[in-house]
Order: C-alpha cells, then sequence, then structure tokens
C-alpha cells in the first residue's frame, strides 16, 4: 500500500471537526465521472458534497473534510477500497464509511464489512439506496437531534 503523509493536527481535531459543524457532509470517493455526477445530481440540495477520484486523495479528503458519511468505491485507480477503508480506520476508528461498488462481487463486499464498513450500495444506485445509509449514520443523526 501506498505511503499517504497525513497532518497529525487535522487527524487530531477530526471529530471536533465534525462534531461541531452544522452542516451534512458528505464524501464520496469514486473515480467513475458518471457515477459522481449521479451521486452529486441526487444528494446535492440536501447534504454538503465533497469528491475524491483515487484513494489517496480520498484519504487525505476525508483527514481534511471530517465527513458524516463516506462513500468509497471498492475499485479505484490507485489502491484498493480495502486498502483506502484500512487507512481511514487507523485515523478514525470511528469513520461512518458506505462501499460501493458496480461489481456483485460478493467476496469483496464481505471484505469490506469484516474490515469495517457499515454496508454498501451496488451501482447504479438510488436515493433510496444511499439516503438508507446516510439516514443510519450516528453523525447525521446527531446533527437532526441538536439542529
Amino acid at each position: 500500500m501506498m505511503s499517504i503523509e497525513l497532518d497529525a493536527d487535522m487527524v487530531k481535531s477530526l471529530k471536533a471537526r465534525r462534531r461541531n459543524r452544522k452542516t451534512q457532509d458528505i464524501l464520496i470517493v469514486e473515480d467513475d465521472r458518471l457515477s459522481r455526477g449521479v451521486i452529486k445530481k441526487t444528494l446535492d440540495l440536501d447534504y454538503q458534497i465533497h469528491f475524491a477520484t483515487d484513494g489517496a486523495s480520498g484519504v487525505a479528503e476525508y483527514v481534511s473534510k471530517a465527513p458524516d458519511v463516506l462513500f468509497l468505491d471498492i475499485g479505484l485507480p490507485d489502491m484498493s477500497g480495502h486498502d483506502v477503508l484500512n487507512k481511514i480506520l487507523e485515523v478514525d476508528k470511528n469513520c461512518y464509511v458506505v462501499m460501493l461498488t458496480g461489481r456483485k462481487d460478493e467476496k469483496n463486499v464481505l471484505k469490506a464489512l469484516e474490515i469495517g464498513a457499515q454496508g454498501y450500495v451496488i451501482k447504479p444506485f438510488s436515493r433510496e439506496n444511499l439516503e438508507k445509509y446516510i439516514e443510519k449514520s450516528p453523525y447525521i443523526q446527531e446533527k437532526q437531534d441538536v439542529w
């Protein structure tokens, strides 16, 4: 797995930044432009959406944005979604991650769930499939209770 340098202060402040932010932020790590467009169009009105197109920038964006939900593609150009998930779990063991997959590859999905993903959505996805997981995020629930 490639080495990714992360700002230690940003890592330490992840939980506080997520908790203190009023917006409901979602990070999408997806290399397919069409899929990114569908997600943006589907969720953009209700959530603050951030994108990364590969694993390394996905990890960096996760630390930078401290999202309430991370939708993570299993198949990325520079590293596997499993490697990205492992790296994010190193910096935030309470991350809320849902895998995206175009393949009905049960083995990859099961591996992601074993590593620590909270679920998965098979492409093409609908708003209902994405919303189901967004609503389950403890960070989204917390904000809806407070705000």
